[in-house]
Parts: structure tokens; C-alpha cells; sequence
């Protein structure tokens, strides 16, 4: 007898996005993702009659690059369109995000933990296919992490 379970719609997305401390379904599975990056700040100084040097520089702090996710779709359970609600009204709170990246099987290849992020840019698409319901198209969303990490393997 077949199966009647209903298809994901996220297993063929390359990167899937969860709320870290909720786990079970995914926010949103996107196709692209920028890179996970930070550049320590640094202030140059110099004393008296000496010439700057590249020596001469103190780190000022690490600077978190903004990520972006692009091209995908969120179920439409209202979990992410809350969050980014409140961050337009400014008084959403900053939510750890998991993102899981796929492999060709489907399978979870490496995953990383963006720490305390909050939206800074969301662009949604109306969705135009009649065949999946419950889905939400989505061009961009732009979050600002405060940190990130490798997370550990699951199991």
C-alpha cells in the first residue's frame, strides 16, 4: 500500500533555517547563503615623533558580517512572520538561529549556530504556485548576528 505522509517541500532546499532553541520543522529552506564572516577592528596609534606602524595598532573589537538567505520558501505557520513583525515595530528579541547545510542526499552536512540575530532586511514574494499550499515564497532575509559557531552533530 502506498504512503500517504505529505512531501516536505523544504528537502530540496540546500540550506534549511530553524529557531535553535525550538528544533522539529524548519523555518525556511533557501537556495542561497552568503558567507559566515568577521574582521577584527582594529585603531592605529602612534606616540610622539614616531611614525604609524603596522605594529602599531590595537584590536578594537570583531565586527559580525550581516547573512543573507536568498531564494526559498517558510511554511506558513506564522513562526517567522512574527519575528520579523516585531523587528519592524522594534521590539522583536533576538533569536538564536540553526542553519542545517544539505548534501546531495539530503542529509545534513555541516550546521552552524548564528547567535542573537536580528532581522535587518526581509523580502517576500508572493507565492505563484497553485500546487503547494502552505508555503510562503521569500526573495531575501537579512539577519545580524552577534556570533557564530560550528553546531554538534546531532545523534
Amino acid at each position: 500500500m502506498p504512503s500517504t505522509k505529505p512531501l516536505n517541500p523544504l528537502l530540496t532546499y540546500k540550506f534549511q533555517v530553524y529557531f535553535a532553541d525550538e528544533g522539529g520543522m524548519p523555518l525556511l529552506g533557501m537556495t542561497r547563503m552568503s558567507r559566515l564572516g568577521r574582521q577584527i577592528r582594529k585603531a592605529g596609534f602612534h606616540t610622539g615623533g614616531q611614525m604609524r606602524s603596522p605594529a602599531a595598532e590595537l584590536q578594537r573589537g570583531i565586527a559580525q558580517e550581516a547573512v543573507t538567505f536568498e531564494q526559498g520558501i517558510c511554511l506558513s505557520d506564522g513562526r517567522l512572520e512574527g519575528w520579523v513583525r516585531g523587528a519592524a515595530g522594534c521590539r522583536a528579541t533576538p533569536r538564536d538561529l540553526r542553519v542545517d547545510v544539505m548534501n546531495a542526499q539530503g542529509e545534513i552536512a555541516s550546521g552552524y549556530i548564528l547567535a542573537a540575530c536580528r532581522v535587518s532586511e526581509y523580502r517576500a514574494l508572493p507565492q505563484l504556485d497553485a500546487q503547494r499550499s502552505g508555503v510562503t515564497g521569500i526573495a531575501v532575509l537579512t539577519v545580524q548576528p552577534v556570533g557564530w559557531r560550528r553546531a554538534e552533530k546531532a545523534g
